[in-house]
């Protein structure tokens, strides 16, 4: 009878209950950080070896797979999850490293290779020769960035336009 009363009490007490609403999770961020590295990510081949690819991948991956939690209510995820998850891939983005194409530089060499260097000054003809083999070093370096092939072709640009004529005068 005791134990009858006091069931109905906790039965009564749990109907009063307004029920607890799962936090409202804020997905923009992550969803944000996933559609910027979903290229990346499907054109990891463009991207060095190494670490770094390794951690992208398996940050995207991780990221892609807690936004699908979250979507899906589970309540494992939370907020702090959420973005731990945008800030890692965010990180992980970041570390990527481009391989450059190298196809314009090549260019550049062929036509500055090509050139008779005996018809310019001895000056010019010097300045030329240095552009060459710096532009031939970064071209030979398989791992030389994105930055180090634009700065060889700008510096083997400018050697091959400001070269003189013997004979001739700026």
């Amino acid at each position: 009878c005791l134990w009858q009363l006091w069931i109905e009490k906790i039965a009564d007490a749990q109907k009063e209950l307004t029920p607890v609403t799962p936090e409202e999770l804020d997905l923009s961020v992550l969803e944000h950080q996933i559609n910027l590295s979903k290229n990346a990510y499907n054109n990891l081949s463009k991207y060095f070896d190494g670490d770094e690819k390794n951690i992208f991948k398996a940050a995207y991956e991780k990221a892609v797979d807690v936004l699908a939690k979250a979507q899906a209510g589970d309540g494992a995820i939370d907020q702090a999850k959420v973005n731990e998850a945008a800030e890692a891939l965010h990180a992980a983005r970041a570390g990527l490293r481009l391989i450059p194409n190298k196809a314009e530089l090549e260019n550049l060499l062929n036509r500055a290779n090509a050139k008779d260097l005996s018809k310019y000054t001895k000056e010019s003809g010097a300045v030329l020769q240095l552009a060459i083999d710096a532009a031939k070093a970064v071209y030979d370096d398989p791992m030389a960035t994105v930055e180090q092939v634009e700065a060889a072709e700008a510096v083997l640009n400018a050697a091959t336009s400001g070269n003189m004529l013997k004979g001739k005068t700026a």
